[in-house]
């Protein structure tokens, strides 16, 4: 992702689908919030 250019300022699945072209670009975004609050609970823990 680091060779992404401007990947800090765009939407995470924005993000994600730059790096893994993925079929089905907008299936990331179902589990966004799911995947943000379970890093937040492990990370800041």
């Amino acid at each position: 992702m680091k060779q992404v250019d401007g990947w800090q300022d765009m939407p995470l699945t924005e993000a994600a689908q730059t790096v893994q072209v993925s079929a089905y670009p907008d299936a990331y975004a179902q589990w966004e919030q799911q995947a943000a609050d379970i890093v937040g609970q492990y990370w800041n823990s």
